[in-house]
């Protein structure tokens, strides 16, 4: 049963708040991970229902807001168990704590006790019905895209804005991570030209580092569980990553 009230959809300056949520997490992250792999269910009602939440709840005011409040207020109708966060989980406890369930919790957390502070964030935003979904979506029906083609290009650029918020934040975080091919080539095109920043060759588990002028350390690190075996990033890729963060002299955070 749909928790929507009957007829109802979003107001234009909710679809303009859509637009603009930046993910979850503080304003001043230590660390900043892109690639929130988000997807919301393949479920039309679902997916409305979540929106209907995301606009009305008061934990979803701002653009940035605690993951854990968030999910709790989304039960059963976005995923909890994401694999990409479980990768996060684990780079954080590297570079900090030690603890993968306590930095699972502490993962996109506004708690300024946290050791660590982490924002979870996207290239594109919005919680998507997956990567290619669009046709009899919530984005076809209350959004005025002309197409897919049309909503890519809008919501690229709005990610854009808040990828270069997130880095040139003051102070800039430690870290940014970009997961994902899109993300990756993003970060490789665009840092290279704006922060003057030259990415170490790749290795075999697809694993680019590099440091911006501001002097956030980037690292690029490909895909899931090999849905592109030559970039596969997997849980076995964290330890070297940690390692290629150490051989450029990087030191971890306590």
């Amino acid at each position: 049963m749909a928790i929507r009230p009957r007829g109802w959809r979003p107001s234009v300056s909710q679809l303009g708040k859509l637009m603009t949520f930046e993910g979850y997490g503080p304003d001043s992250p230590n660390v900043v991970f892109v690639g929130l792999e988000e997807y919301c269910s393949a479920d039309p009602t679902q997916q409305r229902d979540s929106i209907y939440v995301r606009c009305n709840s008061p934990v979803f005011e701002g653009r940035r807001v605690d993951k854990n409040a968030a999910l709790k207020e989304l039960t059963g109708l976005v995923k909890t168990a994401v694999p990409v966060w479980e990768l996060m989980a684990a780079i954080m406890a590297g570079l900090g704590s030690g603890d993968h369930a306590l930095e699972w919790e502490l993962l996109g957390a506004r708690s300024a006790a946290a050791p660590l502070t982490s924002l979870l964030t996207e290239l594109r935003p919005l919680p998507r019905p997956g990567v290619s979904a669009f046709r009899g979506s919530y984005i076809e029906e209350w959004f005025d895209f002309d197409s897919k083609a049309h909503y890519e290009k809008v919501a690229l650029k709005a990610g854009a804005v808040t990828l270069r918020r997130a880095l040139l934040g003051n102070p800039p975080p430690r870290y940014a991570f970009f997961y994902g091919l899109p993300a990756s080539d993003w970060a490789r095109t665009n840092l290279r030209a704006e922060m003057n920043i030259a990415f170490q060759e790749r290795d075999d588990d697809g694993i680019e580092v590099g440091v911006t002028t501001s002097g956030t350390v980037v690292a690029l690190t490909g895909f899931y569980n090999g849905q592109h075996a030559a970039t596969a990033f997997r849980p076995q890729s964290v330890p070297r990553l940690l390692l290629r963060l150490r051989e450029h002299q990087i030191d971890t955070l306590e």
